[in-house]
């Protein structure tokens, strides 16, 4: 395993041809971001779920005791990707919230619709 000093181009690491580092850069960036939103949504998950509602794993493999802090389950990214409003509708954990021009038209005084049906003006 390497070390974050060692990583080298995230593009080279991925077989991507070669361009300018600030592009190597943003990529990374929002690699780290995506991760970083997705683990912390997983962690507050994880937080405010009822304490003896599953049989947790603890750090060693064991069923750990009530109320004893364990880690992240496959079920709280699970629950974090079932809440994202944009992985819901199109798939899409980074950039699902937004709507194509293409597709709805760019106009300033769109209606919005919720997910029960209701329009709305945006404010």
């Amino acid at each position: 395993m390497q070390s974050k000093n060692d990583s080298g181009n995230l593009l080279e690491w991925l077989g991507a041809p070669q361009c300018e580092n600030v592009v190597s850069f943003v990529i990374a960036f929002i690699g780290r971001e995506l991760v970083a939103q997705f683990v912390g949504a997983a962690v507050a998950i994880r937080d405010n779920e009822e304490p003896n509602l599953f049989l947790n794993d603890n750090k060693d493999g064991q069923i750990a005791a009530p109320n004893e802090r364990v880690p992240l389950q496959v079920r709280h990214y699970n629950e974090a990707l079932r809440r994202c409003i944009g992985w819901r509708r199109r798939k899409d954990f980074l950039f699902g919230y937004h709507t194509d021009n293409e597709e709805e038209g760019c106009t300033p005084a769109k209606r919005l619709k919720s997910d029960d049906g209701e329009v709305s003006q945006p404010t």
